[in-house]
C-alpha cells in the first residue's frame, strides 16, 4: 500500500503531549497512533455515507410497506361491506324458515 506524507500544522503542544502520553501508554508511537485515528475517521466517513444510502432505501421500503398495509385495510373494509350487502339480500330473498311458516298459517 502506498503511503503519503502529510504535515500537520496548527496543533497545540498540549494536544501533542496528550497524543504522546496516550501512544506511550498503549505501547506505540505517536505517528502510528495518529495514523490509526485518521484511518478510523476515514472509515467512519465511509460508513456514514453508506448508511445515508441504506437509510434512504429502508425509508422507501417502509413507505411501500405502509402503502401495502393501507391497501389491505381498505380491501378488508370493502369485502366486509360486500359481505354485509350479500347477507342483506339473502335475508330479503330467503327469509328464515319461521317466517315462511307464519305466512303459510295465515292462508
Amino acid at each position: 500500500m502506498k503511503t503519503t506524507r502529510k504535515e500537520l500544522r496548527g496543533l497545540d503542544t498540549e494536544v501533542m503531549m496528550i497524543i504522546e502520553k496516550r501512544a506511550e501508554k498503549v505501547g506505540t508511537t505517536s505517528n502510528q497512533l495518529i495514523k490509526e485515528m485518521i484511518n478510523d475517521y476515514a472509515r467512519r466517513i465511509e460508513e456514514v455515507e453508506a448508511s445515508k444510502v441504506l437509510h434512504a432505501q429502508i425509508d422507501d421500503l417502509v413507505t411501500a410497506n405502509n402503502r401495502l398495509i393501507e391497501t389491505q385495510n381498505q380491501n378488508t373494509i370493502i369485502v366486509g361491506e360486500l359481505a354485509r350487502k350479500i347477507i342483506e339480500r339473502l335475508d330479503f330473498y330467503l327469509p328464515e324458515k319461521g317466517e315462511n311458516l307464519e305466512s303459510d298459517d295465515r292462508r
